[in-house]
């Protein structure tokens, strides 16, 4: 969602409306590490719960953590977990666009959207496609 009207709000703000490969990149990257970064507690709770320390429900979970290690302690392990899935999320966002791209049908594609260079697939395609079904 946040990752959605961030794209939206900077294809408005350029003149070219599609963003680059590097730019979903980084978009992506960020928008991962921001929902890192707000969901760390919750699984800090879940962890402290499933590890067997505590059971008790969430949201108490939530408050024996904080009363026992402060503040840090909800944010406990942060910085893997944002190298984690903000490269999670840089990656999966870059190649749903690019995939998103290609699969396009003809009619609903702009005449600035990039697919795969002919030379590469177009060629290949259509020499197998003959091979395969040509009766002698």
């Amino acid at each position: 969602m946040l990752r959605g009207r961030l794209r939206v709000s900077l294809e408005r703000r350029r003149e070219k409306k599609k963003l680059q490969t590097w730019e979903h990149l980084v978009l992506g990257g960020a928008c991962g590490a921001c929902a890192a970064v707000l969901t760390m507690p919750l699984d800090v709770a879940k962890t402290t719960i499933q590890c067997g320390r505590t059971k008790a429900p969430l949201f108490q979970a939530l408050t024996i953590t904080l009363q026992e290690k402060g503040m840090k302690g909800l944010f406990a392990g942060l910085y893997p977990r944002i190298t984690q899935v903000a490269t999670m999320s840089a990656v999966f966002f870059t190649l749903f666009e690019f995939w998103k791209l290609q699969l396009k049908p003809q009619r609903f594609r702009d005449p600035e959207d990039r697919l795969l260079g002919s030379k590469i697939y177009g060629k290949r395609r259509r020499k197998v496609w003959k091979r395969q079904f040509v009766v002698e």
